[in-house]
C-alpha cells in the first residue's frame, strides 16, 4: 500500500493543500517504541488526510496499522500484536490554542516545522499499545501445563552433627 512516507512533513502546509499521504515507514525508525518490542522488524502503514475544518482548525485524520512483535511481560518471548488506531489531531502552535480545540480532536502542538513524521506515528502507536502486553495464560510459556515435580528432599546438613553428638554420649 503506497510507497515510503516522507521523513519530514509540514502539517500546516499539508492541511492548507488538503493533502493525502499513504505509505509505509519501517518500525526501526521509531526507537522509543522499539525499546518495548521483542523485534524492530516490520512496517507501519499510514493513511493520513490533512485539511482545514469549518472552524478553521488545521487537522490530520487517518489510520495507522502495523503488526508488532511485542515483548510478553510474563515469559519475555515474542507476542504478535496487530495494532490499528485512528487519529484525529488538531494542529496548533501553542498550549492556549490546544485548550480551545473543540470536537474530537487531540491536540498536536507543533513548535518547529517541519516535523518528523515517524515521531508523530510513533507517539500514536505508543498511546494505543498495552502497557503490559502478555500472552493469554493458557498459551504463555511462563505457565506450563505439566504438573510441577515434587520438591526434592535434600540431606539435612546438620545430620552429621547429630551423629557426632550421639557418639560422644
Amino acid at each position: 500500500m503506497g510507497g515510503t512516507l516522507p521523513d519530514y512533513i509540514d502539517p500546516m502546509r499539508l492541511a492548507e493543500a488538503h493533502a493525502r499521504l499513504v505509505g509505509q515507514l519501517p518500525l526501526s525508525s521509531m526507537p522509543r517504541l522499539c525499546t518495548s518490542l521483542y523485534s524492530d522488524e516490520g512496517r507501519v502503514v499510514a493513511e493520513l488526510q490533512f485539511g482545514i475544518d469549518e472552524q478553521g482548525v488545521h487537522y490530520i485524520d487517518g489510520r495507522i496499522t502495523t503488526q508488532l512483535q511485542a515483548l510478553c511481560q510474563r515469559c519475555m518471548e515474542s507476542l504478535p500484536m496487530a495494532v490499528e488506531t485512528d487519529i484525529h489531531l488538531g494542529v496548533v502552535s501553542s498550549e492556549a490554542e490546544a485548550n480551545r480545540l473543540i470536537g474530537s480532536y487531540e491536540p498536536l502542538v507543533i513548535h518547529a516545522e517541519p516535523m518528523r513524521l515517524a515521531q508523530l506515528l510513533e507517539d500514536e502507536l505508543i498511546l494505543s499499545m498495552s502497557m503490559t502486553p502478555k500472552h493469554p495464560a493458557g498459551t504463555c510459556k511462563a505457565f506450563s501445563d505439566e504438573p510441577e515435580a515434587p520438591p526434592q528432599r535434600h540431606a539435612n546438613p546438620f545430620a552429621v552433627l547429630a551423629k557426632l553428638r550421639t557418639k560422644d554420649s
